[in-house]
């Protein structure tokens, strides 16, 4: 227990020090882009800036700078390892995503910024799964570049509510957040 959470703490430590990098990047180019955006942008494409994107499994969610696809899911997943396991009651959920780069910019990829959400309202961060096949961890996807792996969500065992809910950099409100029905 102790290894895994000293590696989720590098992970945060790494992913918090991405974020400071990269706002100064993006406030070079993207001021301008914004304004010619919004004048040029029918009133239905501004609003979806702010909102949540709702999409099931298969479907693909479309961001200013990114498309993610769930691919495919399956529940009671049961780790390679036996240090990984759900609390009680819960189950892990085995989630495989597509991420698409459709800007011109680097994009930063981490599983911080996908968590599970359940009927109740919880959410819980993705588990970091030791020995995970494909496992999406912290790093970048060149422009036109993309990127399929696999996640761990933990939510309570049967639950016919659980969502898949994708921040991008883990800042809540900065862009849209996309939620993905798993069932």
């Amino acid at each position: 227990g102790i290894y895994i959470g000293g590696r989720g703490g590098q992970d945060i430590a790494k992913e918090q020090a991405k974020e400071e990098e990269s706002p100064k990047v993006e406030q070079k180019t993207e001021p301008t882009e914004k304004k010619e955006d919004k004048k040029k942008a029918p009133k239905s494409e501004a609003k979806a800036e702010d909102t949540q994107i709702e999409v099931g499994v298969g479907q693909t969610a479309e961001l200013s700078n990114r498309t993610l696809t769930v691919n495919d899911l399956q529940r009671g997943y049961i780790a390679p390892n036996s240090f990984s396991r759900p609390g009680s009651g819960n189950e892990f959920i085995s989630v495989n995503v597509t991420l698409t780069n459709t800007g011109n910019q680097s994009i930063n990829v981490s599983s911080l910024d996908f968590k599970a959400e359940d009927s109740s309202g919880v959410r819980r961060n993705a588990v970091i799964v030791v020995d995970l096949p494909g496992a999406i961890t912290v790093g970048s996807i060149a422009p036109n570049g993309e990127l399929t792996g696999n996640l761990v969500l933990e939510a309570p065992q049967g639950d016919p509510g659980v969502k898949l809910v994708y921040e991008p950099g883990g800042l809540p409100g900065l862009r849209p957040t996309v939620t993905v029905e798993l069932t």
